[in-house]
This record gives C-alpha cells, sequence and structure tokens, in this order.
C-alpha cells in the first residue's frame, strides 16, 4: 500500500492511497488451497462407498450369517455377500431346514459401534432340496442310500419341492413389509418400489410362473372390492412386466374380500387382510 497527494488547480490538495496484491513469498493464490479439503473429502468419500463396503461390511454379514447358521446346526448351508444382500446355497435335508436357514440369516446380528445390528437386507435363495432316498432292503443303514419310487414320481416330488422352495423365498420377503397402494385406488405407493424389486429377482431365480393375487377387507360392495383387488393385481403384475419379467409368465387374480386371512372386525385385521399375494403357478392351473 501506497499514499500519493497532488495539488490541484484551485490550490486543494487531493490524496491517493494504492493497493498492491501481494502473494507471500511468491506462492499460489487462496483458491488451489482452498480445493486441498474439498480434494480431500472426495477421497475419503470414495475410500468409504467401495473399500469398505466391500472389505467390511460384507466381512460383517458373511461372518454374523455363517455363526448364526453353525450355532444353529445348520451347516449344510453356506453364504456369500454382496454388500448387505447374503446368496443362501446348499442341499437342504427339507423345507423346513431352508425355511430354518433363511430366519437365522435374515435375524443374524453382528457388533457395530453402534451396538448390535443385523447386517443382513436380502436373503436370495439358491437352497436345493435333498434327493428323497431310502435304505435299501437288507442293506446296512451305514450303506449308501438310492432313490425309491418311480421316474415320475420322484420328478413330481422334486417339482413340489421347488414351488415350495420358491414360495418360501417369496414369503420371507413380505414378512417385513407389504405392497402399498394409494387409498382406494391401484396406484402403487413409491415405498414399494424396493420391494417390487426383490420380487422380481425372486421370481427370476426359481424361474417359475407366478400368480399375482389381490385381497381387500370387507370394507364396501363385494362388487367394488372385487374390482380393487383386480385392478391392485394387475398393477403389480405390470410392474413386474416392466422390470423384465415375461408377460407370459405372470398372472393376476382379483378376491376380493373372499380370503380373509384375519378378522375384519379390527382395523389391525383390516390391515392383513389388504394385501397382494405371489403363488406359483403350476403346469395344471386352469
Amino acid at each position: 500500500m501506497s499514499d500519493h497527494a497532488q495539488n490541484t488547480q484551485d490550490g486543494r490538495v487531493e490524496s491517493t492511497r494504492r493497493y498492491i496484491r501481494q502473494t507471500p513469498g511468491g506462492g499460489l493464490a487462496f483458491v488451489p488451497y482452498g480445493l486441498i479439503p474439498a480434494v480431500g473429502l472426495f477421497l475419503l468419500s470414495l475410500f468409504a462407498l467401495f473399500p469398505f463396503a466391500s472389505l467390511s461390511i460384507e466381512d460383517k454379514a458373511e461372518q454374523a450369517a455363517m455363526t448364526s447358521l453353525r450355532d444353529a446346526g445348520e451347516g449344510w448351508a453356506t453364504v456369500k455377500a454382496s454388500g448387505q444382500w447374503v446368496t443362501l446355497s446348499g442341499e437342504a435335508p427339507s423345507l423346513e431346514r431352508v425355511a430354518n436357514a433363511v430366519t437365522l440369516v435374515r435375524t443374524a446380528r453382528a457388533t457395530t459401534p453402534f451396538g448390535n445390528a443385523r447386517p443382513v437386507t436380502r436373503i436370495i435363495d439358491r437352497t436345493r432340496i435333498a434327493a428323497i432316498v431310502a435304505a435299501v432292503p437288507g442293506r446296512d443303514d451305514s450303506e449308501a442310500q438310492i432313490p425309491t419310487g418311480t421316474p415320475e414320481a420322484m420328478n413330481a416330488e422334486a417339482e413340489r419341492q421347488k414351488i415350495d422352495a420358491c414360495e418360501q423365498s417369496i414369503a420371507v420377503l413380505f414378512v417385513e413389509s407389504k405392497i402399498e397402494f394409494s387409498i382406494g385406488s391401484a396406484r402403487i405407493a413409491e415405498q414399494s418400489a424396493p420391494l417390487l424389486d426383490q420380487l422380481r429377482q425372486a421370481i427370476e431365480a426359481c424361474n417359475v410362473d407366478i400368480t399375482v393375487e389381490g385381497h381387500t377387507d370387507s370394507t364396501g360392495s363385494a362388487s367394488l372390492n372385487d374390482g380393487l383387488s383386480m385392478a391392485r393385481a394387475n398393477a403389480v403384475r405390470d410392474a413386474m412386466i416392466v422390470r423384465g419379467i415375461p408377460a407370459a409368465r405372470v398372472f393376476a387374480e382379483g378376491y376380493g374380500s373372499s380370503r380373509p386371512v384375519s378378522n375384519n372386525d379390527t382395523q389391525d385385521g383390516r390391515n392383513q387382510n389388504r394385501r397382494i399375494e405371489f403363488k406359483v403357478r403350476t403346469s395344471d392351473t386352469p
């Protein structure tokens, strides 16, 4: 900064103050220095989003699931985590053991800085049901076992078990959530989009045809409820088709209030009766 004074023609004195901007030591201006914290924050975010998720969260999800299965005696099952999604695989002794394994993985808990929490948010069921076997007459139990019955009977039983396992994997998704609609309409609520995505993946994994069933409570006339349940079932069917399920593999049925699962005299009962169900469609379904 410097001051400069000069006389004017009328005798007045004018003073001029000049400012000279200088960078100490000839260094860079402020802007590049100000970017350093932003770059550091960006790099920290990348570390949190990628290495941390893949190495820490996946490891916790797998360890929690495997510990829960092992402690409950379901050592036949194996798990593989992708983020907080876990794929369950292995050859199960029975459908009941599959259901138990799914429940164990879904409720498994891991230690976090904020206390115990459930690291698994989604389960993909890829388990198989063991073939039906029986001891050969006259052979010791310790010897190898062979399949019994005709090929047709065994194929039918295998198909039944496949259907049961598929319906179980879909039913798991409805344990803690349901497909929501706007009141009195067939418009699917936005918060149901993640559930619809998971249902689509379950159908693809099963590789079967599905019937979407719409149900209502007993409020209103029977004809109104029949129409509403069918419209909602069709809306869910359309949502599956949009997500990539072939139209020929998904069907819709509306049952109105004819198949309640709870008492329509209470609010909680009516909430349970207003529902969408997914059923595996067998080859002999009309």
